[in-house]
């Protein structure tokens, strides 16, 4: 998920910490750099609109480290940290809004939902965030990786900085020759701690509801805890070092591999992660071979994600529309809602329907599932649908109920704190999707 932001997002790190002579031993300066940087930052916002928090995090860096050194910024620089970004961002909202009908109150208002409740709604508190954050960490990390860290990103940064030998005083000149001190290791640190630490903290706080259904919303922590991991190997490696080099030596190896190890039983868990059942793309793979690519499909599901109805716009799942590729027209609309908790199909004017478009001859098939909630709701009278269906048509093929599996989410028998701070979720909890019953019709064949 959006993996391409990163060689602009780190292009981007780099070419500025070459602007600000920010290295041991400082680059030459020249125009390729700033051109660089900014056409880094401006791709980055059209690869995703994430990169944006890579881009603040720059930005807010150069105006703190100026303010510190009680000087302006150098102009040129300042510009482009501000147009290349921003301008990217623009083209960004006026595609989001001409894809929405120019409705900028729905992208802001989507903007407001994720930034706040998500799909939680009022549940999601700041403890429970925390907890649903903690588990995603433990599955995106590893507890190791994560135990190896902390002392990565605290002791080790001291320790790094003060093993870090300042450059020699001869100062670095921008282009515009202006002299600034040579950096110090206090500042090397600062700058690399705080640039890889601002942009998941901007996107983890400031977009906070989009993170409880979504892991991947911790890929920016990925660096920072790569590195934070590295250095406490290090930092182990120089204390061992002082006993034996040897020992040390043989030491690290055997942490870096039991790392190594941890991090591949965690990614074993994601790789057995399954959204969707194979059997499901099955049936979508049967029914796009035997539908022409003119025609389309009849539907009681609507095989769409609706989150934010007038909000966010409906749409397919990556893997239903690559394996059913084809119109898919849903006819839901004869469902009805009875008090207190049920839904029920009005069966007469559902087979009306479904008479009158197959006369069209753009519908070959129907597919309806055997189990089906509408707007939450159980439809009660499923059954009777498809048996009224059966008599109509020939039934071209079933598929059988599939249960869905759950399995416990690694390394959280470590830290059962996780689901007293997150009483919404359970630490056995889904991990491989079932299957409905299904049943396809043959609209081109009824029966007489």
């Amino acid at each position: 998920y959006n993996t391409w932001l990163y060689p602009f997002a780190f292009a981007s790190l780099w070419f500025y910490l070459v602007l600000i002579g920010a290295f041991k031993e400082p680059v030459p300066v020249k125009k390729f750099h700033k051109w660089a940087l900014a056409a880094c930052l401006f791709f980055a916002l059209q690869v995703t609109w994430e990169g944006f928090f890579w881009a603040a995090a720059i930005g807010i860096h150069c105006i703190v480290r100026n303010i510190r050194r009680r000087r302006w910024p150098e102009k040129s620089l300042l510009l482009i940290l501000i147009i290349a970004p921003l301008s990217s961002l623009l083209v960004d909202f006026v595609i989001l809004a001409s894809g929405g009908g120019w409705d900028f109150k729905r992208i802001f208002e989507l903007a407001r939902i994720r930034s706040t409740s998500g799909e939680m709604g009022n549940a999601l508190t700041w403890m429970v965030w925390f907890g649903r954050f903690a588990e995603h960490a433990l599955t995106n990390f590893t507890l190791p990786v994560i135990l190896a860290a902390i002392p990565g990103l605290t002791i080790g940064q001291i320790y790094a900085a003060s093993k870090y030998k300042p450059a020699p005083q001869q100062g670095h000149k921008h282009r515009d020759q202006r002299e600034t001190p040579a950096p110090t290791a206090y500042s090397l640190r600062l700058s690399q701690f705080w640039l890889f630490f601002m942009p998941p903290f901007f996107q983890l706080v400031f977009l906070r509801g989009t993170l409880y259904p979504h892991q991947y919303w911790e890929r920016p922590l990925v660096p920072l805890m790569a590195i934070a991991a590295a250095l406490a190997v290090l930092f182990i490696f120089d204390i061992l070092k002082k006993a034996n080099t040897i020992f040390a030596f043989i030491g690290c190896s055997v942490l870096v591999i039991l790392l190594g190890a941890s991090c591949f039983y965690g990614l074993s868990y994601y790789f057995g992660i399954h959204w969707e059942n194979p059997k499901r793309m099955e049936m979508f793979e049967y029914l796009n071979k035997k539908i022409p690519p003119d025609k389309a499909i009849l539907s009681l599901e609507p095989l769409t994600i609706d989150q934010f109805p007038g909000v966010k716009a409906a749409s397919y799942r990556p893997e239903v529309a690559w394996y059913l590729d084809r119109e898919i027209v849903c006819n839901d609309n004869f469902i009805e809602i009875k008090p207190p908790n049920s839904a029920v199909i009005n069966i007469p004017k559902f087979l009306a329907d479904i008479d009158q478009k197959t006369k069209t001859g753009k519908y070959p098939f129907y597919l309806i599932p055997g189990v089906y909630y509408y707007k939450g709701v159980s439809v009660t009278n499923i059954n009777d649908a498809i048996n009224a269906l059966a008599q109509r048509y020939k039934l071209d093929s079933s598929y059988e109920l599939i249960p869905w599996k759950s399995k416990n989410v690694p390394w959280t028998d470590y830290a059962p704190w996780i689901y007293k701070l997150n009483p919404y979720q359970k630490q056995d909890t889904f991990y491989q999707k079932g299957m409905m019953p299904y049943f396809i019709f043959d609209l081109t064949s009824p029966r007489s």
